[in-house]
């Protein structure tokens, strides 16, 4: 379902984008043929910031890769006051399961855990150990799921709301 997700939302991205271009070429058309010279030039700017605008609009949609460094890059401009550190082992926190991918320090103490899930990987015994190993220390658990968009507000506000 992931790649039709995919496939829908750059057909639909580019589609707005050449709907709305040819608003403006229709509106433009029809308006500079009542117009002076003056009051064509100065269309002629309104066209291109129209136009830079609907560009804007279509990179704006496009998708950004939702990966590892995608939550690094986040972690570090919006939880500076942690210490982030990456694939830690649950094995360290006295349990099993799979590596945790980040796990945000305060004071030498672990104070939350991210972890990012591929799609249905969430019901598997070491996905599963891992929470419980966190749960068990009472250290705050998270996860994102990779094939979902994963807004940076979105991540943001989870982790926040994950570290109190």
């Amino acid at each position: 379902m992931g790649l039709f997700d995919k496939i829908i939302k750059k057909t639909l991205s580019s589609a707005v984008g050449e709907a709305l271009e040819n608003v403006i070429e229709k509106v433009e058309d029809k308006t500079a043929l009542d117009l002076t010279p003056d009051e064509a030039a100065k269309s002629e700017t309104g066209r291109t910031a129209a136009s830079t605008a609907a560009s804007s609009a279509a990179s704006a949609a496009a998708p950004v890769t939702i990966d590892k460094d995608y939550f690094a890059k986040i972690l570090a401009e919006n939880f500076s006051e942690y210490e982030v550190k990456q694939d830690i082992s649950p094995a360290s926190l006295g349990g099993g399961g799979r590596n945790l991918d980040f796990g945000l320090y305060k004071g030498g103490t672990l104070k939350g855990v991210v972890v990012l899930v591929e799609h249905n990987r969430d019901n598997n015994k070491a996905y599963k150990d891992a929470k419980a190993t966190c749960a068990s220390k009472k250290i705050p658990f998270i996860n994102f799921y990779l094939h979902m968009p994963n807004e940076k507000d979105f991540v943001i506000y989870r982790i926040g709301h994950m570290l109190g």
